[in-house]
Formats: C-alpha cells, structure tokens, sequence
C-alpha cells in the first residue's frame, strides 16, 4: 500500500525520533530509500494515508515527507481533536502490547492530523 512518512534529515540520514528529549521508552528508527525498515518490537511505525495529512503533521523539525510503501498496517482514525504526540503514541502502543484492536477513539485530543496508519514496515520512495 501507498502511504506517507514524516522525517527528519540528521547528518545524511533519515530518522524518525522521540516524541520529546524525556522519552526513553521510544526508539529512533533510520529510514533508507528503497530498503524495508521494520517497526521495533511492540510497536508500529507511524505514517500518513493522505499527502495532505503528512504535510499538515510537518515542521521545522520534521520537515521531510517521503512517499512510501507499508506492509501490515492498521488504520486507525481518531475521531477527535491532542497537544501532545506522546500521549498518541502511548495510548496506541498500550493496546498493541494487550494485543487488543485499536477502538477509533481512544480517547486522545488531536490538534493535527497525526498518523492514520501503523505499519510493521516501512519503505520509503521518493521525497515530495
């Protein structure tokens, strides 16, 4: 399937990094053009149905978006409006480590479009 990815560029590379510098819990995954990146245990990587979502969700720091093809992805739309990717993410991954299915609404305040898929893996195509 065809999605969208937000990175960052860090000394050539490609990265997807920690909500914030006080979270230890997540893992920063190194995306290359052209080759599978899988998603680190007990969780998914995040990535945008949309082109308009990816930009929407860019910023100063995040400033790359990449076409990309995901494989084992979940859909998942919340219906409602967070300041916080942080509390997203947690929420997303503590129903994944439960293994249960995600509701459409966990009950996360969205300010932004933030990611509508959870992929296992992730290649990236060309940026746009």
């Amino acid at each position: 399937m065809i999605a969208y990815k937000v990175v960052r560029l860090d000394t050539a590379k490609y990265l997807s990094s920690q909500t914030s510098h006080y979270d230890t819990e997540r893992q920063v995954v190194e995306y290359k053009v052209n080759e599978w990146v899988q998603a680190p245990e007990g969780t998914r990587l995040f990535c945008f149905a949309t082109l308009a979502e990816a930009r929407s969700f860019k910023s100063s720091t995040y400033d790359r978006v990449f076409k990309c093809k995901i494989k084992g992805h979940i859909k998942y739309y919340p219906s409602s409006f967070c300041y916080e990717i942080q509390k997203y993410w947690n929420q997303v991954n503590d129903f994944l480590k439960k293994k249960k299915k995600l509701p459409m609404d966990i009950g996360v305040s969205l300010s932004k479009h933030y990611p509508s898929l959870l992929a296992k893996e992730v290649m990236l195509l060309e940026k746009v």
